[in-house]
């Protein structure tokens, strides 16, 4: 009996044994570590770009700085790293301060900056300066591709050189007749803040170019400026002028926003046949958005001056003009001009040659239908009728025929098509001018009225010579 009351607290003590090693064996683990006495070096910090170089503040006891960006390392005895040595335009940059001696110290953490703009090396200059209303900008450079290569598909363009601010990119490129810049391989392009001027036809020969990033600065977008680009998506905070065409034939061009500055538009979105969407800033005064079509204020009242995405314009009888190119290159099929709209200031069918319905609105004074065409009446100096002129030819043209309608008197709108083979010019009209049927390159015949036609100036420019000469002996005025 003793001998199993001794076994039982045998067991209870080697119990009690292994509980408290446990026990021990906890505290000890909760144990913190032996402290690491070294010296820290502190992150880099105050990250900044001067003069070609990427600079950070000097921390004490670093030897050397490591310099991480897109996917390359790079080490530095300086507190500073050019920039010239990274392949990429634009790099997040990542820097730490180091020490050698493992024994008193230990790295710093990364600093980091982000999106660091390498300008471009090989670019050309030149000197220039502007006035802008009663503002002196003085002396500026303007920039263009010069020996720069574009490969890399990224293009950063520089904020300043020698101490002058880089404005606008430059109207010719560097042999003075080409654009300034020209690459199949450039796909993005960064503007830095500061920027004002984007030169005429200047990003016409990229045609791969894809994303520009515009900066609030940047104030005017002149014509063809970013033509046959492969842009599909544009934001125009701070622009206030947007000149003809400036993205004329970017097929791929979908969406745009323009900001509250803008005050000049003259359709800049001529044959993009994929834009769905333009957006206007609430705060914008001078242009809006209305059924896919941008109005804008000028002095003399509201103009149509764009269209998209859109097979039938009602021109709202709020709108006293449209502009000449405002339905150029559209998917317009069908237009209906109100009583109210008289405008002849421009030719607002120019280049357009898709119409298949026009409506004119009873009790027009000026616009009507006659035959396959919109006519108009023209008025002088007190109400003084003038004569009958063509707006346009509606529809296709039977067996390459179009027959002047009864009743005109002149022809200076722009008529010219390509598949303009006979044209028949009725007795009545007395002028044919303005490239009337210019650009009509399939023309093989003219047969003109025998007594009043008395002038003929550039009306057939592009046409085969013998397709529309000679004149006949009433023309005195050629």
């Amino acid at each position: 009996m003793k001998s199993k009351k001794l076994k039982i607290i045998m067991i209870i003590i080697a119990a009690a044994v292994v509980v408290a090693g446990g026990i021990i064996g906890g505290i000890l683990l909760l144990k913190p570590p032996k402290e690491d006495k070294r010296f820290k070096l502190s992150t880099p910090k105050d990250f900044y770009t001067q003069d070609g170089y990427l600079i950070w503040n000097n921390v004490s006891g670093a030897e050397y700085y490591v310099v991480m960006a897109d996917g390359e390392t790079q080490t530095t005895t300086e507190n500073r790293i050019s920039l010239d040595s990274w392949p990429s335009r634009v790099c997040d940059f990542y820097v730490k301060a180091c020490n050698d001696d493992e024994e008193y110290y230990t790295h710093s953490d990364y600093g980091d900056i982000k999106e660091v703009m390498v300008e471009t090396p090989g670019l050309k200059f030149r000197l220039g300066s502007m006035k802008l209303s009663t503002f002196e900008r003085g002396e500026y450079y303007e920039v263009w591709q010069g020996d720069a290569d574009l490969s890399s598909g990224i293009l950063v363009l520089p904020a300043e050189k020698d101490g002058l601010p880089v404005l606008k990119t430059s109207g010719y490129g560097k042999d003075g007749n080409e654009p300034p810049f020209k690459s199949d391989d450039l796909t993005e392009v960064y503007i830095p803040e500061g920027f004002y001027f984007i030169a005429s036809a200047s990003f016409c020969l990229t045609p791969n170019l894809k994303t520009v990033h515009v900066p609030q600065s940047l104030k005017t977008i002149s014509s063809y400026a970013f033509a046959n680009t492969s842009i599909e998506k544009i934001e125009l905070p701070g622009v206030g002028i947007l000149n003809l065409s400036a993205f004329d034939n970017c097929a791929q061009l979908k969406e745009v926003y323009i900001g509250p500055y803008a005050t000049e538009c003259t359709n800049p979105f001529t044959r993009c046949g994929n834009l769905k969407t333009v957006t206007v800033s609430e705060e914008n005064p001078n242009l809006k958005v209305v059924d896919n079509m941008l109005i804008q204020n000028v002095k003399d009242g509201k103009w149509l001056v764009a269209v998209w995405d859109t097979a039938n314009v009602i021109v709202p009888d709020y709108v006293t003009g449209i502009y000449s190119y405002a339905l150029d290159g559209t998917t317009v099929k069908e237009i209906y001009i109100p009583a109210s709209f008289t405008d002849l200031k421009n030719d607002f069918t120019y280049r357009s040659s898709n119409f298949e319905k026009i409506t004119v609105e009873e009790g027009n004074p000026v616009f009507f239908i006659k035959d396959n065409c919109l006519l108009y009446n023209e008025f002088g100096y007190g109400g003084r009728f003038m004569g009958v002129g063509i707006q346009c030819i509606i529809g296709k043209l039977v067996d390459g025929t179009f027959t002047v309608p009864e009743g005109v008197t002149f022809i200076r709108r722009s008529l010219g098509r390509k598949d303009l083979k006979i044209l028949n010019i009725t007795e009545g009209v007395e002028s044919i001018e303005d490239d009337a049927f210019s650009g009509s390159i399939n023309l093989e015949k003219v047969n003109y009225p025998e007594k009043s036609l008395r002038r003929v100036s550039g009306a057939f420019s592009g046409c085969p010579v013998e397709a529309y000469l000679p004149y006949p002996e009433s023309v005195k005025n050629v």
